[in-house]
């Protein structure tokens, strides 16, 4: 997040140039191997000072970050701030290695008392924003990101932080201002393409979305997520083999999602493929039985298979769980097709299940 520290450390004993190699080292090797051999030597040895050994801990703990290895990074970062506790570097550093970690309250607690010390860190806002946004916390992640500006880093990963927290308020529209602000202050940055295509997708324009997701997928051709919204964005286009090859691949990389098998299901139907609907379907009800809309599917493709006794099951689960097959939504569309004449009631006794049986004889007109 911020360069390594510069180690400033008092020349009291020989060998002077052996104590300068590892100062060095410490301050700016030229590789984190190099920085952690350096910052360990430098602790060690007993003529360090505490507020100088901190510095040390606090370049040590970086370059572990630079490793991946967060834990030995936040040991390192709790030392300097054991030893200089006013340390803005070591609190903002320690905060993003529990970012990365998942401890996210953690790291929210870490930004907070840089504020405490210093009001003004735009990186400690930053953190502050994202971990927020991490948190779900959306409303207050955009309080941090516009104290971000305020203080006068307005970069790339600031405008897609904005364009991400109002994409899941729903403001879709104001999370496409932002993150085509991202794009033009970063071209590089295709993570900002998937955002920006979901913002698209939710608002019915599938071919923008397609264009961000398709370069978003040149990036990264294994995210499952992108490849899920693409398969929507096709199938609502009508293009529904794409969308059963989107979303096979998505759910190759993610077997466990039940969105995944309910689009490809969805897919199948449309293109009459029934036995294959009845597949995916069941497999969405072996991760999550309460899915009604998972029944209602699965129902009407057994129907279409002239499975009358498993359709009439699973119209009759999907009613009693939460969900628009409600008992009430069922006898009025019989009622429209002529196969009920009670009372509209919601309460699905023999009369309702009857006609249901005989609608469903009928192929499910």
């Amino acid at each position: 997040m911020r360069a390594l520290l510069v180690v400033l450390l008092a020349f009291l004993c020989p060998p002077m140039s052996a104590r300068a190699d590892m100062m060095d080292d410490c301050g700016q090797g030229a590789d984190p191997q190099t920085i952690i051999a350096g910052c360990t030597a430098v602790i060690a040895h007993v003529w360090v000072t505490d507020a100088n050994r901190a510095v040390a801990h606090t370049n040590r703990g970086s370059a572990y970050a630079l490793l991946g290895d967060y834990a030995l990074a936040i040991e390192d970062f709790g030392e300097a701030i054991s030893l200089s506790p006013r340390s803005v570097d070591a609190h903002i550093e320690r905060g993003v290695a529990f970012h990365e970690l998942g401890k996210h309250r953690r790291a929210l607690a870490d930004f907070d008392r840089v504020l405490d010390l210093d009001p003004a860190e735009p990186l400690a806002h930053l953190g502050r924003a994202s971990t927020l946004l991490v948190l779900g916390e959306h409303h207050r992640a955009l309080e941090s990101f516009d104290r971000v500006l305020q203080l006068g880093l307005a970069d790339a990963t600031v405008y897609s932080g904005i364009g991400t927290a109002y994409l899941r308020l729903g403001d879709h529209r104001r999370a496409i201002e932002h993150l085509d602000e991202a794009v033009r202050l970063n071209p590089d940055d295709l993570s900002v393409l998937f955002p920006r295509g979901s913002a698209y997708l939710a608002l019915g324009e599938y071919r923008r979305a397609i264009e961000d997701l398709d370069r978003a997928l040149d990036a990264d051709p294994n995210d499952a997520a992108a490849l899920l919204a693409r398969a929507t964005a096709h199938l609502q286009l009508g293009e529904h083999q794409h969308a059963v090859e989107d979303g096979t691949r998505a759910l190759n990389l993610d077997p466990g999602s039940a969105d995944g098998y309910l689009l490809r299901a969805t897919a199948h139907m449309v293109l009459d493929d029934w036995p294959r609907a009845v597949e995916d379907y069941s497999r969405l009800l072996v991760i999550d039985p309460s899915r009604a809309d998972g029944y209602a599917g699965r129902a009407i493709s057994r129907c279409r298979l002239g499975y009358v006794d498993g359709a009439v099951a699973d119209f009759l689960e999907g009613i009693r769980l939460p969900g628009d097959m409600s008992g009430e939504a069922i006898q009025r569309m019989l009622t429209g097709d002529g196969y009920y004449r009670g009372e509209v009631d919601g309460d699905f006794g023999m009369a309702s299940q009857e006609a249901l049986r005989n609608w469903v004889s009928d192929g499910c007109p």
